[in-house]
């Protein structure tokens, strides 16, 4: 490589040479013209001569193009696979979603079965009280010689027995539904 002018005035050598000498002289003088024949320092352990014959041995003009066969194949299963991942990702949210509105159905149908149970307990003694009322008031009316039905309320007394008693079959199978819903074997 020759030695170049700079704009500065000086001499740099090639064309990423730094320009630091003065005189054209100088740059020829530090920079040999016989790089064609100098050798790189070889790398490891071998000379430069045995890198060069292996090079010639491995003969890179023989190197073959390797091609995908398969490429419409690999293109079909990367599409597929991005339409999973969409799809799942979807159900995903989805699924998390009724999984939560579930879970907060399970809370209210444990609160509501709470609730029932106490309602329960309560109607349980009150109808205990009110047939234990109602047979001290059968027995009092014989006494005084009138019939109870003629007892102001003994009627609707009677008949709130009966409706208690009705709704209370219907409330012991929605509890038994709400014990499988809750999964609380002991709760009764």
């Amino acid at each position: 490589m020759p030695c170049k002018k700079c704009k500065d005035e000086n001499y740099k050598y090639g064309n990423t040479g730094e320009c630091k000498y003065a005189t054209k002289e100088a740059c020829e003088k530090a920079n040999p013209k016989k790089y064609n024949k100098m050798q790189p320092t070889p790398l490891g352990k071998k000379s430069y001569e045995e890198y060069a014959k292996e090079l010639k041995e491995f003969n890179l003009s023989k190197v073959e193009r390797v091609e995908l066969a398969n490429i419409k194949e690999l293109d079909k299963f990367v599409k597929a696979l991005s339409t999973a991942v969409k799809q799942i990702k979807s159900n995903r949210s989805k699924l998390g979603k009724s999984l939560s509105d579930i879970q907060a159905q399970r809370k209210e149908v444990e609160k509501q079965y709470n609730t029932a149970v106490e309602n329960k307990k309560a109607v349980d003694l009150a109808v205990k009280n009110s047939e234990t009322l109602s047979k001290q008031i059968v027995k009092q009316a014989k006494e005084l010689g009138i019939s109870p039905s003629e007892i102001p309320n003994v009627r609707e007394l009677v008949d709130l027995i009966e409706q208690a008693e009705g709704a209370q079959e219907t409330i012991d199978m929605f509890m038994n539904d709400a014990k499988a819903i809750i999964n609380v074997a002991a709760l009764k």
